[in-house]
């Protein structure tokens, strides 16, 4: 259920995202940023639902709930096909992530093969393995950006701009599915 507290902060988080132009690096961590706000608190919502209904997920383990939770809510086969309108950027990001460090363990040490499995799993014609791998690199990029886990270097652009926006379809699925609650 998306309840009247999540409408709000949503609500107040968009109001400033739509005046965030992206034509300069700051701006695109920021508009990345809000929309991963958002994010989050919808993340938290689909497992409070799934909790509810008796799953094992536990608030404050945000890799399973920003993953696992949202596939097992919304299921895989309706955000493979939400993403559909995002081809382009999917493209995009299979082509450019090999040219970026996504995944570093918690000791800042680079996970090369994590990156590999990541774009192998973006390659995929499995939608399940598609799709974990597509919420897989939201939920790393936000890691590096919120732990300092970064290099600050203009190309991050259009890395940032992709991403953005695929959390843009996949917050508007959530909140359409958790709205139907």
């Amino acid at each position: 259920m998306l309840s009247d507290s999540s409408k709000e902060y949503i609500e107040s988080i968009k109001s400033r995202i739509k005046h965030i132009p992206v034509n300069d690096l700051d701006q695109a961590f920021n508009k990345f940023e809000a929309y991963y706000r958002i994010y989050g608190r919808l993340f938290n919502d689909c497992a409070k639902v799934l909790i509810e209904r008796g799953r094992n997920y536990r608030l404050g383990n945000d890799q399973d709930c920003a993953t696992k939770a949202v596939i097992e809510y919304l299921t895989t086969d309706i955000i493979f096909d939400a993403f559909d309108k995002n081809a382009d950027d999917i493209e995009t990001l299979i082509t450019i992530l090999p040219s970026y460090r996504i995944k570093f363990s918690k000791k800042s040490e680079y996970q090369p093969e994590v990156d590999e499995a990541l774009l192998t799993g973006l390659q995929s014609t499995d939608k399940e393995t598609k799709v974990l791998s597509l919420l897989q690199v939201l939920y790393f990029v936000r890691c590096n950006i919120a732990h300092s886990r970064k290099v600050v270097e203009d190309r991050q652009i259009l890395l940032l701009n992709t991403l953005t926006n695929l959390l843009e379809t996949l917050n508007a699925l959530q909140i359409a599915e958790l709205s139907k609650e």
